[in-house]
């Protein structure tokens, strides 16, 4: 979350560049505890789309109205960056069988993996990982078959299930 600082700094930069107001104590203040909780990051993304938008220093209301939908995009990217390292995580568990033609999971309790830790593998992306696994190994050992289930997905070269 953004410092009393950061916020000040960023609305400096707002008053400096609009020129049409000048900020005391009392609005700094009100300003500050209404954009306490975004991330500096955001804030400042926020500022520069104000400076480049605005003829007037922006209320509240209309620095909450840029700084939201921003933060909702900040959000959902940290959502899916923690989502990509936990599965990248769970990969280092995957093991394929040569042999056997097989996909295992290897974690123990002390490993990094989650669900290892817990006993709990029903929340484990690691397990939707070798499910996907081993559906398409058990789609292509019949796509070889000849006797592919009715819908299952033809594998293409340079596909997005091949880059995984």
């Amino acid at each position: 979350m953004a410092t009393k600082e950061a916020i000040i700094k960023e609305l400096t930069k707002l008053e400096a560049v609009l020129q049409d107001k000048k900020l005391g104590d009392l609005t700094l203040a009100l300003y500050q505890k209404a954009l306490l909780h975004f991330p500096e990051e955001v804030l400042a993304r926020a500022v520069a789309e104000l400076i480049k938008t605005c003829r007037y220093f922006p209320t509240i209301a209309e620095i909450l109205a840029v700084a939201d939908p921003i933060l909702q995009d900040y959000n959902l990217k940290r959502l899916r960056q923690i989502e990509e390292d936990r599965l990248n995580e769970c990969r280092k568990f995957v093991y394929y069988d040569f042999a056997t033609n097989r996909v295992y999971c290897r974690a123990q309790p002390e490993d990094s993996c989650e669900c290892a830790r817990t006993g709990d593998r029903s929340k484990c992306r690691m397990w939707e990982l070798l499910d996907e696994l081993r559906r398409k190994d058990w789609i292509e050992n019949n796509r070889a078959a000849g006797q592919a289930p009715a819908g299952a997905p033809e594998q293409q070269e340079g596909s997005h299930a091949d880059q995984r």
